[in-house]
């Protein structure tokens, strides 16, 4: 194994910088998403939003790849982190998945 390959498939040390900036991000996404969800349920737009993200799950990618061009548009109407973290939402699957895991979690049952 070369020295290049070998630096390449060792893990993150705790102490990687780029690592801890990573995990702190994905913890505050975590945590966007939960308020997220508690907003699409306090406004009762649960089967929409539920629609929406199960239908673009196909094309996740592509819907995030349209938002970060579409950012300066999108950043005036919704502010530039949210629209970041929109982009990053679709651009996962499974941080698409998580949110409507919540939503599904918080919705009441309806007779």
């Amino acid at each position: 194994m070369t020295p290049r390959a070998a630096s390449s498939a060792a893990p993150p040390s705790a102490g990687d910088a780029t690592s801890g900036h990573a995990d702190a991000q994905s913890l505050d996404d975590a945590a966007w998403r939960a308020r997220l969800a508690q907003r699409i349920v306090t406004l009762g737009l649960e089967a929409p939003a539920r629609l929406a993200l199960e239908s673009a799950t196909p094309v996740a990618g592509l819907a995030g790849h349209a938002l970060v061009f579409l950012h300066p548009l999108a950043a005036a109407l919704f502010g530039a982190g949210d629209v970041e973290r929109l982009a990053r939402l679709f651009a996962r699957r499974e941080d698409a998945a998580d949110l409507a895991a919540r939503i599904a979690a918080l919705t009441p049952e309806r007779r």
